[in-house]
């Protein structure tokens, strides 16, 4: 069975810079790797990048990237993975898919021929209201092992775990940065208002 592994926790916690630390231990131990993102996710190109914050400007740069690809069905990444003989697949932002990665990633774990395919998702676990993010609880029940990270709450400098809305619209996928969104710790996490149960 492939191994499964999840990284998660809010937003600016590190998930893509762990992601690609460990992708870059595979690249060094001479593994073929194949990384996947959402083709809705536009804030950069045929990469998965990690941002850390410059402490004299206090704006999120890009301090390390790993080459991906933009995908947006079941059918592309088996093509893809089909293509090559794989040891690792990395997916990035996964709670973007819909739940054909779900039953991807199910399938490739009960795949025989598949049996030393290591697996590394990352992915948001709640959204902006403190709900599970799309399959992104299902993926960690699924998982070998999980790691959550948490973030710098950016109003008080506590641990957080919550990834708070301050602008956009109330849709529950909306893809930006610090111009709509903020860390947050369960004191200083402000849910913005009901909306209707996405599934």
């Amino acid at each position: 069975m492939a191994y499964l592994e999840v990284i998660t926790g809010p937003m600016f916690s590190g998930k893509s810079e762990e992601l690609i630390r460990l992708l870059r231990r595979e690249r060094i131990a001479k593994k073929k790797i194949l990384v996947i993102k959402p083709a809705g996710d536009t804030r950069t190109a045929q990469e998965v990048a990690a941002r850390t914050k410059d402490m004299e400007s206090d704006i999120f740069k890009k301090s390390a990237s790993f080459p991906a690809q933009p995908v947006g069905s079941k059918d592309e990444v088996l093509e893809l993975l089909n293509a090559e003989a794989y040891d690792v697949l990395g997916v990035d932002e996964a709670q973007f898919f819909d739940y054909w990665l779900l039953d991807l990633i199910k399938e490739l774990k009960l795949d025989g021929t598949k049996a030393d395919l290591r697996i590394i998702v990352t992915g948001l676990d709640l959204d902006a209201w403190g709900r599970t993010f799309g399959t992104m609880g299902d993926l960690m029940a699924l998982a070998n092992s999980v790691q959550k990270l948490t973030a710098i709450c950016f109003v008080c400098g506590k641990d957080a775990m919550y990834t708070q809305k301050i602008g956009g619209s109330k849709k529950q996928i909306e893809v930006g940065d610090t111009d709509i969104y903020e860390a947050r710790c369960e004191r200083c996490f402000e849910p913005v208002g009901l909306i209707p149960n996405p599934k």
